[in-house]
């Protein structure tokens, strides 16, 4: 059978291609594409135009969707989405897919962090939705964690020093997840982390305090005075989120509790709890995700000053 690994295409908002390239529309066993709504699986085609209407000229957009083959049969691809200018008036979406099923043997050079040497933001979303589309379902846990007050190490300490930081927490993250998941580096400090071998709460726990303690520990002692924890939300698959959206989203809010108990913890959803957060206005229209936006552009622009 047939396989591919990745391919482009470039749309407008309402779902009108501009271009197609071939091996993509041999792929689907056509000489023309004039709109993806003719190949996008139907019950996943709202979300698809939800993703795309959300799309701005300042961030990427990730999520997975169903195309129809030549064969008729649907297959499920992760898609990275972001605008590209173009030679005319209106500007072009530009799709790229990703097949979900050779995805795990797609990871290359470029897919990890050259700061930190963890999954970078596209691969490891890519893995979170993959894993997150694969059926029959299987159990994993999401986890969004960042570096407590990590600004106030670039101010006093400088930047270079925030960097150590940011890579020794990367280190600790890795050895401690170690084959029992994925690591990745999804804004300046914030890290997100997938246990793929984690099946439940209890588990979960056994991760998450490891991490939580080995970064403690390490600048427990350090004689320049530079004190760092992290805190962590998080949620498992498919008991409490069942997209890679949701999982976020009930992740970053554990997140966000975290930091308002005080930091250096980890807290992970649990109904009984915290009841429905994704629909809790209240931690809905919180500034945290808003702080987080302007702490990764924040350090997005120290980045290319180093340079």
């Amino acid at each position: 059978m047939e396989q591919f690994n990745r391919f482009s295409v470039s749309i407008d908002k309402q779902l009108n291609v501009f271009s197609a390239e071939e091996p993509f529309l041999a792929y689907l066993g056509l000489k023309k594409l004039d709109t993806l709504e003719k190949i996008v699986y139907p019950g996943d085609l709202e979300q698809l135009e939800t993703t795309v209407e959300q799309l701005d000229k300042d961030r990427q957009e990730f999520t997975c969707f169903r195309i129809q083959d030549k064969n008729k049969n649907y297959r499920w691809v992760s898609a990275h989405l972001e605008f590209a200018e173009t030679d005319g008036e209106e500007d072009a979406i530009v799709i790229n897919m990703y097949d979900i099923r050779n995805m795990e043997e797609d990871i290359s050079e470029s897919s990890y962090d050259q700061m930190t040497g963890v999954l970078n933001k596209q691969a490891i979303i890519r893995k979170a939705h993959h894993l997150a589309a694969k059926r029959p379902y299987e159990k994993f846990i999401l986890c969004v964690m960042d570096i407590d007050n990590f600004k106030s190490v670039n101010d006093v300490y400088g930047h270079m020093r925030g960097d150590e930081v940011i890579i020794d927490v990367a280190h600790i993250i890795r050895e401690q997840v170690g084959k029992a998941g994925s690591v990745g580096r999804i804004g300046g400090d914030e890290f997100m982390i997938l246990l793929e071998h984690a099946e439940d709460e209890q588990s979960a726990r056994a991760y998450l305090k490891e991490i939580r303690l080995a970064v403690e520990a390490l600048y427990a002692e350090n004689g320049d005075g530079v004190h760092v924890t992290v805190t962590i939300g998080a949620v498992l698959f498919p008991d409490h989120a069942h997209t890679y959206e949701e999982l976020f989203m009930v992740a970053d809010k554990m997140l966000y509790i975290g930091k308002m108990k005080g930091r250096n913890r980890y807290i992970i959803y649990t109904p009984e709890l915290h009841g429905n957060v994704l629909s809790d206005d209240k931690v809905a229209n919180s500034s945290y995700r808003k702080t987080i936006h302007n702490k990764t552009k924040f350090m997005m622009e120290i980045g290319r000053a180093h340079v």
